[in-house]
């Protein structure tokens, strides 16, 4: 089954239930199934699954998305000199926090990635002409060697497949001088959640589960500068309003 298969049960799911928690159950459900009937080899399966995340993010739908604080912001206002870097965000959703970023910081050009397309397609109606979004993967980003001076992960590092591919990807595209890797997530990690029928979801295997702190060394980034713990206010239209935990950490070479 193709990846644009996949997405598209999102959609078919929600008009026949008419209820976006139950259509969310159901893609990851059947994704589930495809894989126990189908026995792909393991990348195949992954890419499954990555689909079918992705087809629960278009029926989702977030009202907002995943911001740092104040403070860390300031941080990187306080501290970022590549101005001839650009600034990336994986898993950017409807973008609000790149706009942000985009109006504290001084970079020729914003990048804005996100594995669902609607969300993708929302944050490209309100950017402006140096802020950049499409659909993309953050284990296989579109970007050529060190051409990054801050790369932003939030919320997604218990989501990817790989968390370590996805760090790796990070050490590749960022400056190997005066650069900044931001990785923040719910605290603790969900790397599963459960259907309301009881059928688990594994995001990520057992054996690519890493912590935030694994994930800023493997992308080479050996100190943390700054680090801080808050709670999320988010809201969506599956799940309404949900406060989440989390560590956000900022780190520098």
């Amino acid at each position: 089954m193709t990846w644009s298969k996949v997405v598209s049960l999102g959609p078919f799911l929600l008009r026949r239930y008419s209820n976006r928690k139950k259509a969310i159950d159901g893609v990851f459900e059947t994704a589930k199934n495809i894989i126990k009937t189908a026995k792909p080899d393991k990348e195949t399966e992954t890419d499954i699954m990555q689909a079918a995340t992705a087809a629960r993010y278009d029926v989702e739908i977030y009202k907002g998305t995943f911001v740092l604080s104040q403070d860390q912001l300031k941080f990187l206002a306080r501290n970022f000199r590549n101005y001839n870097n650009i600034i990336v965000e994986g898993a950017c959703a409807t973008g609000e926090y790149l706009l942000k970023l985009a109006d504290n910081l001084d970079s020729k050009l914003y990048l804005g990635l996100d594995i669902s397309g609607a969300m993708v397609r929302e944050a490209q109606q309100k950017a402006p002409d140096n802020v950049l979004f499409f659909q993309g993967d953050i284990k296989r980003l579109p970007i050529k060697e060190n051409k990054a001076g801050i790369y932003v992960l939030n919320n997604v590092f218990d989501r990817v497949s790989n968390p370590r591919k996805a760090s790796l990807e990070a050490d590749r595209i960022l400056s190997e001088r005066d650069s900044f890797f931001v990785l923040s997530n719910c605290d603790p990690l969900q790397f599963y959640y459960k259907t309301e029928t009881g059928l688990k979801i594994d995001f990520v295997s057992k054996k690519n589960q890493i912590s935030l702190e694994e994930g800023l060394n493997i992308a080479g980034f050996r100190s943390c500068l700054s680090s801080e713990k808050g709670v999320w206010k988010i809201e969506t239209i599956a799940y309404e309003k949900e406060k989440l935990p989390y560590k956000s950490l900022i780190g520098g070479r």
